[in-house]
């Protein structure tokens, strides 16, 4: 059964200037839809729930972001703050429009087609071509806390891989530091559990979270890419988190690819358990990199 409330028919005849070619999936706000205007492919979102009172509302002067679920919002604010290649921008929107009788909000975002780096992990990388992803991941984690955002969530589903390099999709759970924290206190970090930091598994508020939590998304995805392995992954959530907190990796997997000490001294101190044993800061780490890069 459908999870959102309108047909691929429905959003065609709301958006006469598109052409809707396929829906890319359906989250827990947002309906993706691949799209075609005079400019090329995009990604059209619509939020699936719709506004209430959606004739009446469409005909104010209300802005469609104060309306939204407030993860959307954020999500949408977090979007049109941050201006770099390496985070997804906002190319027009949010707005609303009629669909299927009622009004929903929507915003247009770059189409990627160069497809998301959880495609490409089917076998390891070369160590120079983790050095240039993790350089591009650097780079979007500290642009996002140029403006005090943290991602929470890079995994390879949210990294778009494009020829300039790799892009950071979808900041639906993004943390914005200068903002009244959403998460009950007594309750985790939103997360991908596979992909997240030590911090993000306390309850928030026993857990400081910045840009070092980024650092240790980051230096998981590298090593996955590197290795073809999760650096921590074992069979069950108990042997898991107890790797994960004291920092354990499968040497053995970065053995198997004959991995430089630099480099594995590098991902090393991304992955420290502890956040004062990370780099202090994105710029620092990518100046490390750039030591240990050819």
């Amino acid at each position: 059964m459908s999870r959102h409330p309108f047909t691929i028919d429905d959003v065609g005849s709301s958006f006469p200037a598109l052409t809707v070619e396929e829906e890319l999936g359906c989250g827990s706000f947002k309906v993706a839809y691949r799209v075609r205007n005079e400019d090329g492919e995009r990604c059209l979102k619509v939020v699936h729930v719709p506004l209430q009172d959606g004739s009446a509302q469409s005909e104010t002067d209300e802005e469609p972001v104060d309306s939204l679920p407030e993860r959307v919002r954020r999500e949408v604010l977090a979007m049109s703050q941050v201006s770099s290649s390496r985070v997804v921008p906002i190319l027009s929107g949010p707005s609303v429009s009629l669909v299927a009788g009622k009004t929903h909000v929507w915003f247009i975002e770059p189409y990627y087609s160069g497809g998301t780096l959880d495609k490409r992990l089917t076998t390891p990388w070369s160590e120079e071509s983790v050095q240039s992803l993790i350089l591009g991941l650097l780079e979007a984690v500290e642009a996002l806390w140029q403006e005090q955002i943290v991602h929470r969530d890079i995994k390879p589903e949210n990294i778009a891989l494009e020829e300039g390099g790799p892009v950071l999709l979808d900041l639906g759970i993004a943390y914005h530091e200068e903002l009244t924290d959403y998460t009950d206190p007594h309750k985790p970090s939103p997360k991908t559990p596979l992909y997240a930091a030590p911090e993000q598994f306390l309850p928030r508020g026993q857990a400081l979270i910045d840009s070092r939590t980024d650092l240790f998304c980051v230096g998981i995805v590298g090593f996955q890419a590197l290795t073809g392995i999760h650096p921590f992954i074992r069979p069950s959530q108990e042997a898991y988190l107890d790797r994960l907190s004291h920092g354990t990796l499968d040497d053995a997997a970065l053995d198997s690819v004959g991995v430089s000490p630099e480099t594995r001294g590098f991902m090393a101190r991304l992955l420290r358990p502890r956040q004062n044993q990370r780099f202090r800061d994105a710029s620092r780490a990518i100046s490390a990199l750039r030591k240990v890069m050819p």
